[in-house]
Formats: structure tokens, sequence, C-alpha cells
């Protein structure tokens, strides 16, 4: 299983930190919005899921497990499959019914030996995900833009940012920008 060494610091100020991440040379790479069914694991594991995401030209299936709340505490493995539909109804014959569905938006920067996301999710503020090949890598990025650092910070998943704020992201059965269905 690979281990994402990765941290996100939430509740950034999109601008500021892409006029931060443009000053220490970081090359803006690509915006992307993304569209994912998460399902869950047999037996239930509520640190493990699977997450079928796409952005319309790669489409990943993903097994993800949080072991701990640190910058190498998330494992996972992840395959490529070319159909995002086809694949979702796969999973359901086998019987893996979509918890949820959900949306958001990325943009993504690199330098540094990081990848630098900074994300949109709806109902939420914006946070800032920095993921690199090893922990100190992530740990000089995040040290250099600790100006940004407003809030918290965290390794945890999404379901468990949206706790943060009082949300309880399982019980949504649509995320969208457009709407929230419960």
């Amino acid at each position: 299983m690979h281990t994402e060494n990765e941290i996100k610091v939430l509740g950034i100020d999109l601008k500021k930190a892409e006029e931060k991440l443009l000053d220490l040379g970081f090359k803006r790479t690509e915006e992307i919005t993304y569209r994912r069914y998460v399902y869950d694991v047999v037996p239930v594991n509520p640190n493990a899921w699977i997450r079928l995401r796409t952005n319309g030209k790669k489409t990943t299936l993903t097994f993800k497990e949080s072991l701990k709340d640190s910058v190498d505490g998330m494992k996972e493995i992840e395959v490529i499959v070319d159909n995002f539909d086809e694949t979702n109804e796969f999973l359901k014959a086998i019987g893996h019914e979509p918890r949820n569905y959900q949306e958001n938006s990325r943009v993504n920067f690199e330098g540094m030996n990081c990848t630098i996301s900074l994300d949109s999710w709806p109902q939420i503020p914006p946070y800032m995900e920095i993921e690199a090949d090893n922990a100190d890598d992530v740990n000089k990025c995040l040290e250099a833009l600790s100006e940004l650092v407003t809030s918290d910070t965290t390794s945890l998943s999404t379901e468990e940012v949206y706790k943060r704020y009082g949300i309880d992201l399982s019980s949504i059965k649509e995320l969208r920008f457009d709407k929230v269905a419960a």
C-alpha cells in the first residue's frame, strides 16, 4: 500500500495563497473540477473507504485508509479505470452502493518538490493541500508557506475536515456547487 505524504491547511485565502505560491517560484499547472463517488468498505470501517473520481480526462478507483492525523498517516491503493459511469455501475453490481456523490474544484501548483492544491468545496472555506514524495518535503513546503496557516492543519480525510465545520458529510447524499441534497 502506498503512503500519501500530505497535509491540509484549512481556511485559506485563495488569492493570498496563489500570490505566495507564485512569489516562491511555484508554477500553476492545472485547474480541475472533480466528480466522485464514495463507497463504504466491507465490513464498514469509519477510517477506510473507496473513492471513484474523475476530472473528465483521468478516472481513478482508490482504496484509502486514514491511520493517523500525520503527514504520513494516509495509505492508499489506486488504479486507473477508463469509464467513470461504468465503474460506478460495476461497483453497484457487486454490492457497493455509493454513500454519496461529491464535487470540488482544485488549482494545482508545482515547486519545491511538492504539489500544492488549492481546493474549493461546497459549504466550507477553501483549503490548501501540500503533497510530496516524502514527509520532509511536505514539512519544508509547509514552513515556506507558514504565513498562510491562520487556522488548522490536518492530514485526515475531507469528511473529517467537514466535521471541523460542524457538517456531517456522510449525511449529504449529493454535494455539488449548485445544490446540496440530503
